[in-house]
């Protein structure tokens, strides 16, 4: 689900019903449906940036796919892009003419970056490939980039893995992108949500059961100073319920209340 401005975009999983579902949002108490659009593949993650929503993909061809929402009674199908092997991309954000996806670590190149408009060429309609790299080594095959969002200065894009790996990623250079830190989480969940502001990180992860129940569910990690310190785990959270999952995290209107939505 992403809200960009008075729409909704909604990608289905469901094979019953259309992938791409735009909604008007305006009149909150009476939501309606706008355009519906059939997707290959299931829409995994989405961004939106002005008549396009860029969106990580399922199918093995086609792995990322832009779609065109200038006119929201008709989405249609914009631009495609084949990502070199089958593995599925897990994550997807952007800053600026930029997005950047992640997927499944298995010892191939797992985060990608995609010019929109800055070089000769490059557009929405025609998303150029100019960097991919191994953000993992050693990663355990089938470990996903669960979750990532890029600094408001796009310097910087935060990465959280299913591993429980928190990694800085520097892309000030866009063609050469670096992990310059990383805070290993020891929590023992697998999935893991990400949000930040300016200077701070929250992850929400699922619960443990058995012996690892009772940890943590949130953390808040301090990404204040990225230019001069390392990020580090400022306070975590139990949210008193074991085995519990954060499914995702936002913020309220104020910018003083985190919300959870859990599983449970």
């Amino acid at each position: 689900v992403l809200v960009a401005g008075n729409y909704l975009y909604v990608g289905n999983k469901s094979s019953a019903a259309k992938d791409f579902i735009v909604l008007s949002i305006a009149n909150t108490p009476n939501l309606s449906i706008l355009g519906t659009l059939d997707l290959q593949g299931n829409p995994l993650k989405m961004v939106a940036a002005g008549n396009y929503v860029f969106i990580a993909s399922s199918d093995n061809t086609q792995e990322l796919q832009v779609v065109d929402v200038s006119n929201k009674s008709s989405p249609l199908p914009a631009a495609i892009y084949d990502l070199s092997g089958n593995n599925d991309p897990t994550s997807i954000t952007m800053s600026g003419s930029y997005v950047f996806v992640g997927r499944d670590v298995s010892g191939q190149n797992e985060f990608f970056v995609f010019d929109i408009g800055v070089g000769s060429g490059c557009l929405p309609i025609s998303p150029c490939l100019i960097s991919q790299v191994i953000l993992i080594t050693g990663g355990q095959a089938g470990y996903e980039l669960l979750d990532m969002m890029a600094s408001s200065d796009g310097n910087y894009v935060y990465v959280i893995a299913e591993d429980g790996k928190f990694l800085r990623v520097n892309v000030a250079d866009k063609y050469n992108p670096f992990v310059d830190a990383a805070v290993v989480n020891t929590h023992g969940g697998e999935k893991f949500v990400l949000t930040i502001t300016n200077t701070r990180a929250y992850v929400g992860t699922q619960g443990v059961t058995g012996s690892g129940a009772g940890k943590d569910e949130i953390y808040i990690i301090d990404i204040s100073n990225p230019a001069t310190q390392n990020p580090y785990v400022l306070k975590s959270f139990n949210l008193g319920d074991n085995g519990i999952d954060v499914k995702s995290l936002s913020f309220a209107a104020d910018v003083k209340h985190l919300i959870a939505i859990t599983g449970d």
